[in-house]
């Protein structure tokens, strides 16, 4: 070998000592790392979180930075990099401790249960507990995370069975004692029955002051929301909901209306200790958008509302309200067959309250109006849970007064169709005082004023013209046979023709007041509320012979308010027109008195007896009075007994008690009657598959 090549070679030599010192303790840090972070970091992290926490790659910046790529914690939380400023002091422990951290196109995927719980739950629940354990015996603060900023982020909620929300471009800043966010667009989508509601905010902005006073600032500007169902959409534009340092209560200012913004809204929150309470000022705003929570019957799709709302809450709930409904409608078969359609002012204090395991509830109406119709009053009640019934109310209310004509003319349509061409004049001005104890069912009581008696009819309605039965009458029963009620007529049987114990027998037995009322039985009424809320359950009418007469002469069957409204009017005109004696003939020959249509006294004898209504027995007249509330169920009892059932002849000897006590029979006739045995007419006990 010569002498050059023999100096190559050691300067080769020398050269690979030199790139083995200056590479391998590089590498060897590499190596070292890359064991910190995938090894050790990752598998600590991963234990302490409860889930598996991957990282991509590793580098290290000649200012002390580590940066780590694609890092994921779990299946929901993402960062595309993730750069910290790692104390030198701590670099070979296996904490890596960082002074700065900065997080690049971050997301996080969240799901929010039915329960309010999340999938993060758990991980933040072990992230906090593992800070508080760490923060014990800490030494110095110099090596503590100061800062934090994440740029670019993104939020994916979806809420489990209701709908889904998500943030973009969201930026964060976590200094020593502050946060500040920052969201781009933001999008909402929630679902509830059959309602969908959409909202979009451009922008949000959020200080946060971590060790002192919470939140400091949100500001969300120019959002936008949308809800939608069958019945139509609501929208709110230039929504903006602001809180502020200066001021702890939140502010909502919006345009909204119903398929284009018309009103205006402007809400304050102000949160307190344990509650908070909610001022509004409303000018024409849809109360369409309050639909999702407001009852069924309730359509709000044209409904706009004005005026001043005010709602406390914290162990309770009491309301202010002083508002004007215009455009409300309600459909509701327990009120009227036809939508009630409304026009309300309504200027009322209500509160609720839990006690124990009741509820207790306070309502007062300064003033409820609907055109020239107002009603003034105060409402009380505690409930247990789960009661229908009331333990204990309270209820007065007034009508001032005003003209009959206008009070009629002030209720919706709906409510009045029977009642249609009824003219009035004169002046009306009505009273009601109810108390209800469910426990002490004896001291109920009910106090009606209604003042009809200020009231004239110029003229009768044509539908339900009561003057009609001084004539020749046509009724036609519910299975669709006229019937004349005049005497003389076929299935007919005029008053003097009946033993004077059939008509005494069935006042007794249904409205014991019938010769001395006017119509209605407060007394009676008064009765049947006390059993109700005693029984829980609405069992009884209290109706009146007049009453049912009305109802089956002018209305339908069903119970509604509307219904009863008419009833109550007509029956007031029935009293006025109609003597006593016939309307007691007309209610015996049209009156239910069996199933497969019995209809009237007449029918009934022959279908049950076969014998003419002249010819009724004491006994006899006590079985049909005792058919009287029930001939469906009755029938169909006696049927499946092939006789009088026990519970059907207990209710006759009832009857037979009331006549004796009411003095309709002596005791001889009484006890003679009582040993007597109800002979049933074999067709009539036959059961309906039975050939006859």
């Amino acid at each position: 070998m010569g002498k050059a090549e023999a100096t190559d070679q050691r300067q080769r030599v020398l050269l690979g000592v030199a790139a083995c010192v200056c590479l391998t303790p590089p590498l060897l840090c590499k190596s070292l790392l890359d064991h910190k972070v995938h090894v050790e970091l990752a598998g600590a992290a991963s234990e302490l979180l409860g889930v598996p926490v991957r990282i991509g790659d590793t580098r290290v910046g000649l200012t002390g930075t580590l940066e780590l790529s694609d890092v994921r914690v779990g299946d929901s939380l993402y960062a595309k990099r993730v750069i910290a400023a790692v104390a030198p002091a701590r670099v070979g422990d296996a904490g890596l401790a960082a002074n700065e951290i900065l997080i690049e196109s971050p997301s996080a995927s969240v799901t929010v249960h039915q329960d309010g719980s999340t999938n993060l739950d758990a991980l933040l629940t072990r992230g906090r507990s593992a800070k508080r354990e760490g923060d014990v015996g800490r030494e110095s603060s110099r090596n503590q995370l100061r800062r934090l900023r994440v740029i670019n982020g993104r939020i994916d909620m979806k809420l489990d069975g209701r709908g889904s929300a998500w943030a973009t471009g969201v930026t964060i800043q976590v200094n020593d004692d502050s946060v500040h966010a920052v969201l781009g667009t933001s999008e909402l989508h929630l679902e509830r029955e059959s309602y969908t509601l959409n909202g979009v905010f451009p922008r949000a902005a959020i200080d946060y002051e971590r060790h002192g006073e919470g939140l400091q600032r949100f500001l969300a500007d120019g959002g936008a929301l949308r809800l939608s169902s069958p019945e139509g959409r609501a929208l709110v534009q230039d929504l903006v909901i602001a809180n502020t340092e200066a001021d702890e209560s939140w502010r909502v200012h919006a345009r909204a209306g119903v398929d284009r913004p018309t009103g205006q809204i402007a809400a304050q929150l102000s949160p307190t200790l344990g509650g908070g309470s909610l001022e509004a000022e409303l000018t024409e705003a849809p109360v369409f958008l309050m639909s999702p929570w407001l009852p069924k019957a309730l359509v709000t799709r044209e409904t706009m509302a004005s005026g001043h709302l005010s709602l406390a809450y914290g162990r309770g709930i009491k309301t202010d309200a002083k508002l004007a409904l215009r455009g409300l409608v309600v459909e509701s078969s327990a009120l009227a067959k036809r939508a009630l359609e409304l026009d309300l002012e309504v200027d009322a204090t209500a509160s609720l309250h839990k006690q124990d395991a009741a509820y207790q509830a306070e309502i007062d109406l300064r003033s409820v109006r609907s055109a020239e119709l107002s009603v003034v009053g105060h409402a009380s009640g505690q409930w247990s849970r789960g009661s229908l019934m009331p333990d204990l109310a309270t209820l007065k209310l007034r009508m001032p007064k005003v003209g009959c004509d206008t009070a009629l003319s002030a209720l919706p349509s709906a409510l009045r169709p029977s009642l249609a061409g009824l003219e009035l004049r004169g002046t009306i001005q009505s009273e009601v005082e109810l108390f209800l104890s469910r426990h002490e069912g004896d001291d109920t009581s009910l106090k009606v004023s209604s003042g009809l008696e200020g009231c004239q009819a110029v003229r009768e309605p044509p539908a339900a013209d009561t003057k009609s039965l001084l004539a020749d009458y046509e009724h036609r029963s519910p299975d669709g046979r006229p019937h004349l009620l005049v005497k003389g007529a076929s299935g007919f049987t005029a008053y003097e023709e009946l033993p004077s114990f059939v008509p005494a027998t069935f006042v007794a037995a249904e409205d014991a007041r019938f010769f001395h009322h006017d119509g209605f039985d407060a007394h009676q009424i008064e009765r049947s509320l006390a059993i109700d809320v005693h029984t829980g359950r609405f069992l009884r009418g209290g109706s009146t012979i007049s009453q049912q007469l009305v109802k089956n002469l002018f209305l339908h069957r069903k119970r509604t308010l509307a219904r009863k409204l008419q009833e109550a009017i007509i029956t007031w005109r029935l009293e006025q027109n109609v003597s006593k004696k016939r309307i007691l003939e007309v209610y015996l020959n049209i009156i239910e008195l069996g199933d497969q249509d019995t209809y009237g006294i007449t029918e009934a004898s022959q279908r049950w007896f076969g014998v003419p209504a002249s010819a009724l027995s004491i006994h006899q007249t006590a079985f049909l009075a005792a058919l009287t509330p029930e001939p469906t169920s009755m029938s169909a009892r006696i049927r499946e007994a092939g006789g009088l059932d026990e519970v059907s002849a207990a209710r006759v000897a009832t009857i037979l008690r009331v006549m004796k006590r009411s003095k309709i029979i002596s005791s001889s006739e009484y006890r003679k009657a009582s040993k007597e045995e109800l002979h049933l007419a074999s067709s009539a006990v036959a059961s309906r598959d039975t050939p006859h």
